[in-house]
């Protein structure tokens, strides 16, 4: 039997194993009860992700912390949630200046995102 946290953290090197396999070197913060779960960069380009499995929601207060974080690291912000047998949907609350949400394949398919207004103000 696994434990929440096991489940977490196997979701974690799921997102991480996404990005290397793009190009992305990342990095996961190891017993995380804080905001950012996997550090990447490529090309210039910071990404912080938060990750979510079944249920799990962010909620206001910890998006605008969230965001916070994204924009004291200049990095795009987006919260990564597993939906079971649908997939990965990707949840971006921070752009850091970007036109256009960042392109990640997964398996030959773009993943779904989002574009979420959480401003910090």
């Amino acid at each position: 039997m696994t434990t929440p946290y096991q489940r977490g953290r196997s979701k974690e090197y799921k997102v991480m194993s996404i990005l290397r396999s793009a190009g992305w070197v990342c990095s996961r913060s190891a017993m995380s009860h804080g905001p950012v779960d996997v550090f990447a960069a490529k090309d210039g380009i910071v990404l912080v992700i938060q990750v979510k499995s079944g249920k799990a929601r962010m909620g206001r207060k910890e998006s605008i912390i969230f965001v916070q974080w994204a924009e004291a690291f200049g990095a795009v912000g987006e919260v990564w949630q597993f939906k079971g047998r649908k997939g990965i949907e990707r949840n971006v609350l921070h752009m850091n200046g970007n036109k256009a949400p960042l392109k990640i394949i997964y398996n030959g398919h773009k993943m779904s995102t989002n574009i979420v207004n959480h401003s910090a103000e």
